[in-house]
């Protein structure tokens, strides 16, 4: 049985302000989460760490942009199973196929909600655990307090934009479109 506390997110994300929010909305949904603020930091922490469940990374990086980290990730062989999604202002059709062709399991646009972001995590373990186990997964296992939402979070105002049809979100999440 998984509990979130036992997943383990790295986010890379540059903007101070925008760590300081994912930090705390992530905690609250009870995810071991690990915060740095470049692509070289990332990197690093990749290699030392002992495990990481799941990366969510902002496209636009400096030095290093979000789609050539991904690209890095990708390309060695231990994390070439690694779930990743892109967070990104970036939403235009083209860029998100680049981020899914970089190797994202998922590209989520901003401005998007928190607790669609929860989902999208949500979604992109369910496929991942599905692929290692070869067996039915219990969506309860994964589930994300999203309550934890304070409704006077300035990403609250954000709209969403998804990547497929309501059907085939629905066929990621377990739930009704």
């Amino acid at each position: 049985m998984n509990s979130n506390s036992t997943t383990r997110i790295l986010v890379i994300d540059d903007d101070e302000f925008s760590r300081d929010i994912l930090q705390n909305y992530l905690d609250g949904c009870g995810f071991c989460v690990s915060i740095v603020g470049n692509s070289d930091t990332a990197l690093q922490h990749l290699q030392d760490s002992e495990h990481v469940d799941l990366i969510l990374v902002d496209r636009m990086l400096s030095r290093i942009d979000g789609l050539d980290l991904v690209r890095k990730i990708r390309a060695e062989e231990k994390f070439h199973d690694l779930p990743i999604v892109i967070e990104s202002a970036l939403a235009m059709p083209e860029q998100v196929l680049e981020g899914l062709e970089a190797g994202a399991n998922y590209y989520l646009t901003k401005p998007y909600n928190l607790p669609l972001l929860c989902e999208a995590i949500k979604s992109v373990l369910v496929l991942k655990r599905k692929k290692n186990n070869c067996t039915e997964i219990d969506h309860s296992e994964i589930g994300c307090n999203c309550t934890t939402l304070d409704k006077t979070c300035p990403m609250e105002r954000w709209s969403t934009t998804t990547v497929g049809d309501d059907a085939s979100i629905a066929s990621l999440t377990g739930r009704p479109p």
